[in-house]
């Protein structure tokens, strides 16, 4: 890399940041109070002060990994404000890393800006994007840690370190792991599976006993965090809660979840040597339909699909789901008949009809076509895609595709 070039990637690098510091300046002026960010710091604070983060308390529980409180502590200590912006800031930008590396995988440079700037203004403004600013909540980052992790061109012999660290943080980028593993990417793995142990080992010093009751009670306890049938809830299991109004057969679940499972690994199997972006989106699928609880703010997972969906546009299944899924999760909410809890504590979704129980779906029915259609394309259409310049060296030679 020239002079000149290091000192363009340079200022580009400023002016990434300085632009989200100024969003979450606006955003802090919009949103004062995300309420999922008083969880974090609350976290952090029942942290410095000896007190069992996962024992009872005024608004929200703490439902993450202990490991995360940890890494919350900043936020506990800064005042509530810088603690937004920052916050905020931090979203954006990772938000705004995660798609420039995926663009960059699907694209030539000489094309990338200007898809950039349009790909971040859908992202933004779409309802998962807001529903995460607007509660403070930490999705984007995690997206890119894995995003990173999988596309990014250095540190390969590190790879699998930034996976795990996320799923130290919150379970469910865990999937990520098995892919490693079905790809026989195994130092990758054995990194990534070091690193999400290691944030298991790193805090049972600082909080032995919350590390216990979080792996033995808290992770199985879903009602910590609200109904499951509520309609926020766009997983598999959310859909089953709604439909059969109440708590639906495990079995169900999990034969719906391990088939969303066996479709993304099939399709990291079939493309990990060749397109990146592929198992990438059909991984982070997989893991929204098969998590118990998969939030409407944890579907800013999907747009690695929706990105890819636009790459595939000649293709028209892939143009009907990339116009479908811009308009889901644009208008979803806004068209939902009534939801969440009743004057009894009832939820209301268990009233709604057949066709709004469609409509209640749609995030769910998206995300599990989407999938298939991957799956699909993998098997019919590997050998027509480009290879991927960013592809393992190690698997680079596959004949697997």
């Amino acid at each position: 890399m020239t002079a000149r070039n290091r000192a363009n990637t340079s200022l580009l690098w400023l002016l990434a940041v300085a632009g989200a510091l100024l969003f979450g300046i606006l955003y802090r002026l919009r949103t004062p109070d995300p309420i999922d960010l008083a969880v974090y710091r609350a976290g952090g604070d029942m942290l410095l002060n000896g007190v069992d983060i996962y024992g009872p308390r005024d608004g929200l529980p703490f439902t993450y990994a202990p490991f995360a409180a940890i890494i919350f502590l900043p936020l506990a200590i800064l005042p509530w404000p810088l603690a937004v912006v920052l916050l905020a800031a931090a979203t954006v930008f990772a938000l705004g890393r995660a798609v420039f590396l995926v663009l960059d995988r699907l694209w030539p440079r000489s094309q990338l800006w200007w898809r950039f700037a349009i790909a971040m203004l859908i992202a933004v403004t779409c309802e998962p994007m807001t529903s995460t600013l607007d509660l403070g909540q930490v999705n984007a980052i995690l997206l890119w840690l894995v995003t990173e992790d999988i596309l990014g061109r250095r540190g390969g012999r590190l790879k699998g370190i930034l996976t795990g660290l996320a799923a130290g943080i919150k379970l469910t980028p865990g999937l990520f792991l098995l892919s490693y593993l079905v790809v026989r990417d195994y130092r990758r793995f054995l990194l990534g599976v070091a690193t999400f142990v290691g944030t298991v080992v790193v805090a049972l010093p600082v909080i032995g006993g919350e590390v216990i009751d979080f792996w033995t009670k808290v992770t199985w306890d879903v009602s910590r965090i609200g109904s499951p049938a509520f309609a926020s809830n766009q997983s598999v299991n959310g859909t089953l809660w709604r439909l059969l109004g109440g708590e639906p057969s495990t079995l169900l679940w999990l034969l719906i979840a391990l088939l969303a499972v066996a479709l993304a690994l099939y399709v990291s199997w079939k493309l990990w040597a060749r397109a990146l972006v592929w198992p990438l989106a059909a991984t982070a699928l997989a893991m929204l339909l098969a998590s118990p609880i998969s939030w409407s703010h944890h579907y800013v997972w999907v747009y690695p699909a929706l990105l890819l969906l636009w790459q595939q546009w000649r293709h028209w299944p892939a143009t009907v789901l990339l116009v479908l899924g811009v308009l889901t999760f644009y208008f979803h909410f806004s068209l939902l008949p009534p939801n969440g809890a009743g004057a009894d504590g009832v939820p209301l979704e268990y009233s709604w009809t057949p066709f709004q129980e469609l409509l209640g779906a749609s995030y769910v029915l998206w995300t599990g076509v989407t999938l298939c259609y991957l799956a699909y394309a993998a098997w019919r259409r590997a050998d027509e895609l480009n290879p991927d310049p960013g592809a393992p060296p190690a698997l680079a030679g596959s004949s697997r595709v």
